[in-house]
C-alpha cells in the first residue's frame, strides 16, 4: 500500500516518465484488507506500472493469521477465539504448515446418497400445494442427524454440474427428510436417483487426523493433529479476508484501471464463508465475488 501511494505521488509530480516497476522482497506480507488499485494507479501503453517479485524471490501476500494458544484435550487441540464468539472473524478454511485441511465431514471419503424427493405439502389454511422438490430430500437413516449445533452444518449436494451448500432449516427424523433454508436452483434428483451429498462442519464428524471444527456459538476452534504435528511448531493459519487485491474502476465516468501488472507474486489464505442462509448452486458460481 505504501508503494502504491508513493507511485501515486510520483505521477502527480509528473515523474517518472517511463515504465515503473515496484519490487517486493521475499517474505510474508499479511493483509487485513485488500490492496485497492483505482484509475489513478493506472499506467499507460508506453509506461506500464508493474508490481513484481524481486528476481529469484517469492513474496507472498497472505490474508491469514496464525492461531496460537492451543490447549490439549485428549487427542484434540482447542483454542478459544473471542472474535468468533462475538460474531466477527468467522471462517471456513484452515491450513496447517501450508497444507489445506478439511473441516470435519461425513463421510470422510465418498458420499451419501439421497433416497427420494420430499413429497409436496398442503397448506392447512389455504389448501395450496407446496412444492418441496428444490428445498428438501429424503435421506438414509443416520446420514443426517440432529447434531448439537445443527445450524453450523453444511450439506454439500452435487447436481449434474453445480454444487449446493445447504443450511438446514428443519429435520424430519420420522420420515428422514431434510429441509434447507434456501432452495436449490435445480430440483433434487432432477437427473436421476441417488444424488450425491456429504455433510460438512459438524463437531460429531471430527473423527480423523487433519480435520477441524469451529463452534460459532462458543468461539472454540478444534483441530485433530496429524502425526508429527505439535502445538509448539505447527503453524495453523486461518483466513481473515476474502480478497487480497482489488481493481476498482468507475464504469460510469469511464475511469478504468489499466496498464497495471502483477508479476511473480504468490497469494494465499483467503476465504469465502458460506452465508447463514446457505448458498444454492449457480452455474459458474457467478454470485461469488471475484
Amino acid at each position: 500500500t505504501a508503494a502504491r501511494d508513493l507511485v501515486r505521488r510520483l505521477k502527480i509530480e509528473g515523474r517518472p516518465p517511463g515504465e515503473v516497476e515496484v519490487l517486493l522482497r521475499d517474505g510474508l506480507y499479511p493483509l487485513i484488507e485488500p490492496v485497492v488499485f483505482t484509475a489513478e494507479d493506472s499506467g499507460t501503453f508506453d509506461a506500464p506500472i508493474t508490481y513484481a517479485a524481486f528476481p529469484g524471490e517469492t513474496p507472498t501476500l497472505s490474508g491469514g493469521q496464525r492461531i496460537t494458544g492451543w490447549k490439549a484435550e485428549g487427542h484434540l487441540w482447542w483454542v478459544e477465539l473471542p472474535e468468533v464468539k462475538s460474531g466477527q472473524g468467522q471462517f471456513s478454511a484452515l491450513w496447517a504448515d501450508g497444507e489445506y485441511r478439511t473441516a470435519a465431514r461425513s463421510p470422510n471419503e465418498g458420499f451419501f446418497y439421497t433416497i427420494g424427493v420430499a413429497p409436496p405439502l398442503t397448506d392447512p389454511q389455504t389448501g395450496a400445494v407446496i412444492d418441496r422438490s428444490k428445498t428438501a430430500f429424503q435421506y438414509n437413516p443416520g446420514d443426517i442427524r440432529p447434531w448439537e449445533n445443527l445450524e453450523d452444518a453444511i450439506v454439500v449436494v452435487f447436481h449434474a454440474w453445480d454444487t449446493s451448500y445447504g443450511r438446514i432449516a428443519e429435520l424430519d427424523e420420522v420420515n428422514h427428510i431434510v429441509t434447507f433454508k434456501t432452495a436449490a436452483h435445480w430440483p433434487f434428483q432432477n437427473w436421476g436417483p441417488r444424488q450425491r451429498f456429504f455433510v460438512w462442519n459438524v463437531f460429531e464428524a471430527l473423527d480423523e487426523p487433519g480435520e477441524w471444527y469451529l463452534n460459532r456459538k462458543t468461539g472454540v476452534l478444534y483441530y485433530w493433529p496429524r502425526e508429527g504435528e505439535s502445538m509448539e511448531t505447527t503453524e495453523i493459519i486461518v483466513p481473515r479476508t476474502q480478497q487480497l487485491v482489488r481493481f476498482q474502476g468507475d464504469i460510469h465516468s469511464g475511469r478504468f484501471v489499466e496498464f497495471l501488472r502483477l508479476k511473480g507474486l504468490r497469494f494465499q489464505h483467503t476465504d469465502f464463508p458460506i452465508p447463514p442462509e446457505g448458498m444454492p448452486d449457480h452455474q459458474a458460481a457467478y454470485q461469488v465475488s471475484g
